[in-house]
């Protein structure tokens, strides 16, 4: 036995001996939350925890058995509800693209923003607020603004399927703005 330490495991065999003293005990729930409770850690903490057994794993299979590195079903259920409810907002937000300037408003209705990621995100009473600001003439085709919704996060997570997403939304904003023109038009008889 060590000097001064308590072993917590010890293996022998025929020529070794392996004492293992000190080791710190990895607790049975994350936070200092108790087994019986549903309290969920926070998320970021959780986040902290998954990138480190990531780490320490790499890439593929996990075993959640490695040693220094606990993964706990916490952590996981954190972060997957914290994804959820940023999902959530984000079905929720829409962008304005202006046709005049060929790219988004950008946050807080300021300036504008060539890249989606750096657009401004509003509700959608702001937004079609937003795009309804300037004057449509009647010589011009298209809408000087149309607002879309805030591409989902698998669009967002894709950098190959953006374009193709945004110019679709575009496309279909632009011919419903034209077609509610149409329609509010009068005709006067002669």
């Amino acid at each position: 036995m060590i000097e001064d330490h308590l072993p917590v495991v010890e293996v022998s065999g025929e020529d070794f001996r392996v004492i293992l003293a000190n080791v710190e005990p990895i607790p049975v729930q994350p936070d200092g939350i108790a087994d019986d409770e549903r309290e969920l850690p926070a998320p970021t903490a959780a986040a902290h925890r998954v990138r480190e057994f990531i780490t320490a794993w790499g890439d593929g299979i996990l075993d959640v058995t490695l040693e220094g590195h606990p993964l706990y079903a916490r952590d996981l259920e954190a972060l997957s509800r914290h994804a959820a409810k940023v999902a959530e907002l984000v079905d929720d937000l829409f962008l304005v693209w202006s046709h005049e300037a060929g790219a988004w408003w950008g946050p807080g209705g300021r300036a504008y923003r060539h890249d989606i990621t750096r657009a401004g995100r509003f509700t959608a009473d702001v937004a079609q607020s937003h795009a309804r600001t300037r004057t449509w003439p009647a010589d011009r085709k298209t809408p000087p603004e149309v607002v879309i919704p805030a591409p989902p996060l698998a669009v967002l997570a894709d950098p190959a399927r953006i374009e193709a997403w945004t110019d679709e939304q575009i496309r279909q904003a632009t011919a419903a703005r034209i077609a509610e023109r149409r329609a509010s038009m009068v005709e006067v008889p002669l």
